[in-house]
């Protein structure tokens, strides 16, 4: 004899677990400047990920960790004509 209860608690649980682990993604947009989003694009290609692969990666790693995942210091002089400030 054939049980629907089961094959129902079955779906259930088959479709609970799919919301679990069918993720979704969302839009984001930033204002970045245009030459350090080209050095992105070269060095995440060169790793084989896209932009949104290695913000997601940033994202993962800060959230793991609960922090910047790399040191953050006050720049020197040289390192502050590489920072673009926008309003």
């Amino acid at each position: 004899m054939f049980d629907t209860r089961s094959v129902k608690e079955s779906e259930k649980l088959t479709m609970r677990n799919a919301a679990v682990s069918t993720p979704t993604t969302t839009n984001i947009n930033i204002r970045i400047d245009g030459g350090l989003k080209k050095e992105a694009e070269i060095l995440f290609g060169k790793l084989g990920l896209s932009i949104s692969g290695g913000i997601n990666i940033f994202f993962r790693q800060a959230i793991r960790e609960q922090a910047i995942p790399f040191e953050l210091t006050i720049p020197t002089a040289k390192a502050r004509g590489f920072l673009v400030q926008r309003p």
